[in-house]
C-alpha cells in the first residue's frame, strides 16, 4: 500500500524522467538541425521540439510541486542541499524557458520566411546561437550531476 510520501516521490521521479526525455529530444533536434544542409531538413528537425512545448512545463511543474510537497511534508528546510536544489531549479527553469522561448520564436520566424534550398547564413547563425546552446547544455549537465 502506498502512503502519501511514496506516491509523491513516485510523481517526482516520473516528472524527472519526463524532463530527462524532453532534454534528450531537444538536444537531438538541436544537433540534427545544426548538421542539416537544407531548410527542409531544419524544419523536420525543429518539428521534434513541438511536443516539448507541452511536455517540459508539465514535467517541470510535476518536479517542483512534488518536490515541494516532499520538502514541506517530510524533509523540512534544515537540509541545505534541498534549499539549494529548490533555488537552482527555479532559477534554471525560469532562465532556460525564457531563452528557449525567444530562440524558438526567432527560429520559427526565420523558417517561415526561408525559401526551400540550402540553409542561409542568418538561419545558420540562429542554429548556432551560443546563448541557446549554453542554456540547454547547462541544463543537461545539471540534470546529469543531480542524478549521480
Amino acid at each position: 500500500m502506498f502512503d502519501w510520501y511514496h506516491l509523491v516521490l513516485f510523481l517526482h521521479i516520473v516528472g524527472a524522467l519526463g524532463f530527462f526525455m524532453g532534454v534528450a529530444v531537444q538536444l537531438t533536434a538541436m544537433v540534427g538541425a545544426r548538421q542539416a544542409r537544407t531548410v527542409e531538413a531544419v524544419r523536420a528537425w525543429c518539428a521534434l521540439n513541438r511536443p516539448l512545448a507541452i511536455l517540459m512545463p508539465i514535467t517541470s511543474w510535476l518536479i517542483f510541486l512534488a518536490g515541494l510537497a516532499l520538502l514541506l511534508g517530510a524533509w523540512g528546510w534544515h537540509h541545505a542541499w534541498l534549499n539549494m536544489s529548490l533555488i537552482l531549479f527555479l532559477l534554471i527553469s525560469l532562465v532556460t524557458s525564457q531563452v528557449n522561448r525567444a530562440h524558438g520564436r526567432r527560429l520559427g520566424a526565420l523558417l517561415a520566411h526561408a525559401s526551400a534550398g540550402p540553409v542561409n547564413l542568418e538561419l545558420r547563425q540562429a542554429l548556432l546561437s551560443p546563448l541557446h546552446w549554453t542554456a540547454v547544455i547547462t541544463t543537461s549537465l545539471l540534470i546529469l550531476a543531480s542524478s549521480s
